[in-house]
């Protein structure tokens, strides 16, 4: 018999038998080895299992141990910090409303600036077209 690279002589009455047993104790043995380096890792993954869910445990004790050092650390008087944060929230929102207020008033002083330089700046170009006018007829009326 030849399947799989496993041969056998063929007797006359089938095959070795000295040889099939030697090939089936050789097959038992590997699988038996496989069987106990499996069931090794099952162990250790189920130990691991085991660690990972004590430690997950223990986290959680040391949570709700800080948890609770945390609460008794607060004051008693919790209204009174709300209230007080409260207050700070409408505080800062009155400074940022007050702010917002001066910026728009100094955007509107802004613009009007600019609309009088823009008026200055015609005044002055216009007079100085009447300068450079007057100074052409001047020099028409008086030439050298």
């Amino acid at each position: 018999m030849q399947d799989g690279g496993i041969s056998f002589s063929e007797k006359p009455m089938g095959y070795d038998k000295q040889q099939v047993d030697s090939y089936i104790a050789k097959v038992t043995y590997e699988y038996q080895t496989m069987h106990n380096e499996y069931m090794a890792l099952v162990t250790k993954c189920n130990n691991l299992s085991e660690t990972c869910i004590r430690l997950s445990d223990e986290k959680n004790r040391a949570i709700d141990m800080m948890n609770q050092q945390r609460a008794a650390a607060l004051p008693n008087d919790a209204e009174a910090i709300a209230r007080a944060l409260i207050d700070a929230e409408i505080l800062a929102k009155q400074i940022v409303d007050k702010a917002n207020e001066e910026a728009t008033k100094i955007q509107e002083s802004a613009r009007i600036a600019r609309e009088e330089m823009k008026h200055i700046q015609s005044w002055k170009d216009k007079a100085l077209v009447e300068i450079t006018d007057m100074k052409r007829k001047i020099n028409t009326l008086f030439p050298e």
